[in-house]
């Protein structure tokens, strides 16, 4: 048997004694509301994503509905205000986008948490909004917040 121990790869017994070092990620979950109690339909994509040291992964927040009407009073969709770990952004683009980029020197798996908001402003009383493309248009969920069919 000994000379088929000498044929063996020379270098095996290293791989074996030095196992690569752990890989750690970065699991980042984002979330995305609205200032009208979720009548606007706000979402985000992805929905999370787990990501290596030094990798970056860009989020999509956006809302369905950018004219809502609740109890008689427009809301109209001024911006997006996005809070994560690398910085605070407010963009009045709908989507809007937030890149978050995992840090490259992990000690372990770390956990990181975007929350987007959709700010919406009441529309004065004055304008009746019909200007711009009739009614506006109202999320059918929930429905009895609904004016229009």
């Amino acid at each position: 048997n000994n000379g088929n121990n000498t044929n063996g790869p020379p270098n095996n017994g290293n791989k074996t004694n030095n196992p690569p070092p752990p890989q750690y990620y970065c699991y980042v979950y984002p979330s995305a509301s609205d200032t009208v109690n979720g009548a606007s339909d706000p979402t985000v994509s992805p929905p999370s994503a787990k990501l290596t040291p030094g990798a970056s992964k860009t989020f999509k927040f956006s809302v369905t509905y950018t004219t809502v009407t609740i109890n008689g009073t427009t809301y109209v969709f001024e911006k997006w205000s996005i809070s994560g770990p690398n910085n605070n952004e407010q963009t009045s683009n709908n989507p809007a986008q937030y890149t978050f980029t995992c840090p490259s020197n992990l000690s372990g798996n770390e956990t990181y948490y975007i929350n987007g908001v959709a700010v919406f402003q009441a529309q004065s009383s004055g304008g009746s909004g019909g200007g711009n493309g009739g009614p506006p248009v109202c999320n059918p969920n929930p429905a009895p917040m609904c004016p229009y069919p």
